[in-house]
């Protein structure tokens, strides 16, 4: 067992259980300090031919968990591994056989904390135990070289136009610096000055305690960095770049965090000038001056949450608040709340990180992105209020009567007389002949009768003029047929009584039969009398 900070697991058991992991036949765990061992042996806990389960938790710092199965006698490796792992292990019937292991990891989260696998055969050119030690092979292209105990820098290792060249630790060690003399000129990089040309790799590696005048701990000019599962801890820097300044060259980091890291012109923690940087899975501690400095340059940035969350922590200092870059990540990503999202990008450590939506947009709880409400509908929260202008949860539908032409819109309009809202709520139709509205109308109304609407988009419906009528919903009054008449806004026509006629149609009255003549009820004109009879004007019939 080991820890690659120093002080143990921090919460973390080991479980050595039987194949279907239902009972526990053994558990343990690294108190403390850097490294310890223990034995399973006995027929309670291992047997030659069965297979067995061993499970290691998560603790405070899984990222810091190393581990190693291995047989006494020979040395041969089971497995190797980090926290939140769980493996099955079939021991072989003789020890001098390698096991078959299947790994099945169990992370709790798989996108929040990666797990560090140990090779269990590493391959090294060089394994250093001294500062003389590694100054004697650094200078070496395409080697690896592994830093096997914790030793201090008396002066800053420069290297130009070395290529292919890895620094790791299979320990994950800590160095040191001393050799720092406040207002020493020319003074850059620390521990290494990464000069023109040079491409090279850091890994499982600790820098603490260096200061400079650029670049606390690393200087990168003019060329090639890779940092994977790096520490930078109290390095500071006069000028800019107190964990490390990038001039002029590209780097990648990765799992890389930097902790009480100071600059007193910026860059407590990454001074970008003129560079390119992908930057993934960064965490920072107690920054002093900004983590983050950029001076016309690229950076990419990507952390342990998805789009649409955010890591419930503090910010960090300096940075733009919705920068997905940085996260102080707890123990989980939680989603941003309504009316905010990470528009496409992983949070950046804080709250804020989730953007609030602007006007005329909406998400709902956990969106990645905040989207534009289409015509016929309204940016707005739960309550479903006009003139919400940020953080709106929804598109709602215009109600009835009022519409919204364009698209990301806080305001419906009221629809015009002569027009109703389209079952959509994007315009306004009008009215067909035969209805209207006032304004504001969900749908038209048919004319009463009596009333006509003669074109479409009428906002009222007008009375029958005498000698017409109409029965409802009409774009047309009718003439009254010969026999009848009508007064204005009639329904219907009225049949001529007796001693009246209505020869031609649209009469607004009847006329009075005249002397000599007679008609009954509804007689389109009147008849004149037989011979030898007589009548009044207005008579229904001859005498």
């Amino acid at each position: 067992m080991r820890d690659a900070w120093g002080d143990g697991w921090n919460g973390a058991n080991w479980y050595w259980k039987t194949k279907d992991g239902g009972i526990n036949l053994e558990t343990g765990t690294l108190t403390s300090g850097q490294s310890d061992e223990v034995k399973l042996c006995g027929v309670h806990n291992v047997e030659w031919g069965e297979c067995y389960k061993f499970v290691v938790g998560q603790g405070d710092y899984p990222q810091e968990i190393q581990w190693t199965l291995e047989y006494i006698a020979n040395g041969v490796v089971l497995s190797a591994g980090g926290g939140m792992t769980t493996v099955d292990i079939c021991i072989a019937d003789s020890p001098t056989a390698p096991p078959t292991t299947t790994p099945k990891p169990t992370l709790v989260n798989p996108t929040l904390v990666p797990t560090l696998t140990l090779a269990p055969t590493p391959d090294f050119d060089h394994n250093v135990h001294t500062f003389e030690e590694l100054l004697a092979c650094i200078y070496i292209d395409d080697q690896t070289i592994n830093i096997a105990a914790s030793f201090e820098f008396p002066e800053t290792i420069t290297l130009a136009n070395v290529r292919g060249l890895t620094v790791t630790s299979l320990d994950f060690v800590e160095l040191t610096a001393s050799h720092r003399e406040t207002g020493a000129d020319n003074d850059v990089g620390g521990f290494f000055f990464i000069n023109v040309g040079s491409e090279v790799t850091f890994s499982r590696l600790k820098f603490s305690s260096s200061t400079s005048d650029y670049g606390g701990c690393m200087l990168v000019l003019q060329a090639e960095v890779n940092l994977v599962d790096v520490d930078f801890f109290k390095c500071g820097s006069d000028i800019y770049g107190g964990g490390i300044a990038v001039q002029e060259a590209s780097v990648y980091a990765e799992r890389v965090s930097f902790t009480a890291c100071s600059a007193s012109m910026g860059g407590g923690a990454i001074f970008l000038q003129d560079a390119v940087a992908e930057l993934t899975q960064l965490s920072m501690y107690g920054n002093v001056e900004h983590d983050l400095s950029v001076q016309n340059s690229q950076y990419t940035c990507s952390n342990y949450c998805q789009a649409g969350e955010y890591a419930p922590c503090a910010s960090a200092t300096g940075v733009s608040v919705n920068d997905p870059c940085f996260v102080n990540c707890g123990d989980e990503c939680s989603m941003c709340p309504a009316g905010k999202s990470t528009n496409g990008l992983g949070g950046s450590g804080s709250y804020e990180a989730c953007e609030s939506c602007l006007v005329g947009f909406s998400a709902s709880a956990g969106a990645s992105n905040c989207m534009g409400c289409l015509p016929g509908k309204f940016a707005t929260d739960d309550s479903g209020a006009y003139g919400i202008v940020s953080d709106a949860s929804q598109c709602a539908d215009c109600p009835g009567g009022y519409y919204i032409a364009n698209s990301n819109s806080v305001f419906c309009a009221g629809c015009v007389a002569g027009t109703s809202s389209s079952s959509d709520g994007a315009s306004c139709e009008n009215c067909v002949a035969g209805k209207s509205s006032s304004g504001a109308a969900s749908e038209c109304t048919e004319c009463p009768a009596g009333r006509e609407a003669p074109t479409d988009g009428e906002p009222t419906c007008t009375d029958c003029v005498a000698g017409r009528s109409s029965s409802g919903a009409a774009s047309e009054c009718t003439e009254c047929p010969v026999g009848k008449s009508s007064s204005k806004a009639e329904a219907e026509c009225s049949d001529c009584p007796a001693g009246r006629e209505a020869p031609a149609e649209g009469l607004a009255s009847c006329d009075t039969c005249d002397a000599g003549k007679s008609s009954t009820e509804g007689q389109p004109s009147c008849s004149g009398c037989p011979e030898g009879s007589v009548s009044e004007p207005g008579a229904a019939e001859c005498a």
